[in-house]
């Protein structure tokens, strides 16, 4: 939660839009106690499955950006590289916040899955206004320990190779942070 750069007494509004089963929840909690919490998904079997984990954290709803109520902060982690509209989402977000951190994968090529339909780096975003990116390592790949990287990443590789396929390699992330100038 470093990344964000909010002050730890923080205690506006945070919307996490595409938070998923809504395991961020927690953390941004623990990190900002006093901020209000919502989480928005498209999918109702995620809201659902929101709503029984952590109603007590957050408030949920199922819906698409334009469900996304006015708010201090929008984050938008790993969600952009899946829109076909993603400038307009963005663009729908500014208009709506003060803070905006949009997360995707950095210079993903090849896409590394089909749903993957938006290539981003350190140019993708900055004629929409004020904008500072962070490129950082993907903390999902530092999770999965050394034996998942060297089966993930060295043993399919080696596979991939002999079939002539792109080689995959340890992901990196990239951090959009857009917000209102001082």
């Amino acid at each position: 939660m470093v990344r964000l750069g909010l002050p730890d007494d923080f205690d506006g509004l945070i919307v996490d839009f595409g938070c998923a089963l809504g395991d961020a929840m927690p953390v941004y909690k623990s990190h900002y106690p006093r901020a209000r919490l919502v989480g928005v998904d498209i999918s109702p079997y995620a809201i659902d499955r929101c709503r029984e984990r952590y109603a007590d954290l957050a408030e949920f709803i199922c819906g698409d950006e334009s469900s996304v109520p006015p708010a201090d902060v929008v984050i938008a982690s790993n969600v952009f590289e899946h829109l076909p509209n993603h400038i307009d989402v963005a663009r729908q977000f500014l208009a709506k916040c003060r803070d905006l951190y949009i997360t995707v994968p950095y210079k993903e090529t090849p896409f590394v899955t089909v749903s993957h339909i938006n290539r981003y780096d350190k140019s993708s975003f900055v004629y929409l206004g004020r904008c500072e990116c962070t490129v950082f390592m993907s903390e999902a790949w530092a999770s999965q320990g050394i034996k998942n990287i060297i089966y993930n990443i060295y043993f399919k590789n080696t596979i991939r190779w002999v079939l002539n396929k792109p080689l995959w390699t340890r992901r990196k992330q990239i951090m959009f942070h857009f917000h209102e100038s001082p």
